[in-house]
């Protein structure tokens, strides 16, 4: 069938290949000290077909949770960018081996330099599986969120919910949407980002610096805890219903006023600004308060009640 066609490689890249079909997986330099590691190469030239390649990608699209399908063009899309990665590799270790052989070596000894230049330079090769998950996860688009699988949607809120948490100004969503998709390849984690984030919030709340530096899982939010408690308890609402940039908790983060030199508001001052909020109207203490004292008016008039 034509889409299961062999991609051709040039002169080059042909040679290469026959070059290191001599190279077994543990022939170390004969010469020279030699390693106590692993001397295991692999230099395989990997030559996908059409089914070959959809299989690839199948693969790194389960891993990445990615959700599109992929056509016939795509799949030779991906083909050629393999294979041109690929070439470009091969490339490097033909033109470094080329700059080490002597004017007028012989065959035999331009291969051998080959060799050597592909076992000592270059242990690991071109990486199939590794060019098809970064190609994948090029495709996968965090701003879109219709289209991200359920564990990449998991990590995208934790991801906000840490940002949300920490309330840094200036610190984008977009960047957020950067993180998360880091955070998805293994990257690393959700804690690391944390921690990343956290560094930030000492720039901008450096009043707390000392109290960041003994918790490294302290964020803003926890700071503002006793306050928005305090808030929710006062409105007889959850805690949760609270926004962190409420003025109120925002007065409590963000001492200094205006002018910067004003202090931080105290607990009693919020809780003064609490009770005189409108939201305390609408709540059941301040309109059995207000009963009660109309009660107690109409009594002192005269009024049955």
């Amino acid at each position: 069938m034509a889409d299961d066609v062999t991609p051709e490689y040039n002169s080059q890249e042909l040679a290469l290949i026959e070059a290191l079909k001599g190279i077994s997986a543990n022939n170390a330099p004969t010469d020279g000290p030699r390693s106590t590691g692993s001397t295991s190469i692999s230099t395989t030239i990997t030559k996908l077909t059409t089914a070959s390649a959809r299989a690839m990608m199948e693969a790194a699209k389960e891993a990445a949770g990615y959700t599109g399908g992929f056509s016939k063009e795509e799949v030779q899309a991906f083909i050629k960018e393999f294979n041109a990665a690929q070439a470009k590799q091969v490339e490097r270790i033909v033109t470094i081996a080329n700059s080490k052989t002597t004017p007028g070596a012989t065959a035999e000894a331009k291969k051998k330099i080959l060799e050597t230049t592909a076992r000592e330079e270059f242990p690991s090769f071109f990486k199939p599986v590794e060019f098809a998950t970064d190609y994948i996860w090029g495709k996968v688009n965090f701003g879109k969120e219709a289209s991200l699988s359920g564990k990449n949607l998991g990590v995208l809120a934790e991801v906000r919910g840490v940002v949300k948490d920490f309330q840094i100004l200036g610190y984008s969503d977009a960047e957020a949407l950067a993180a998360a998709k880091d955070i998805a390849r293994g990257k690393y984690t959700v804690k690391d980002f944390t921690t990343k984030i956290q560094a930030l919030a000492i720039q901008e709340y450096p009043q707390f610096a000392d109290r960041f530096a003994t918790d490294p899982t302290l964020t803003v939010k926890k700071i503002a805890q006793p306050i928005i408690n305090m808030l929710a308890e006062t409105w007889e609402v959850d805690a949760d219903t609270i926004d962190m940039k409420n003025p109120i908790v925002t007065s409590w983060l963000h001492p200094g006023g205006a002018d910067g030199k004003q202090p931080p508001i105290s607990y009693n001052e919020a809780y003064q600004r609490a009770l005189n909020d409108p939201k305390n109207e609408l709540t059941k203490r301040a309109n059995e308060s207000a009963r009660d004292a109309a009660v107690g008016l109409a009594s002192a008039f005269g009024f049955g009640v």
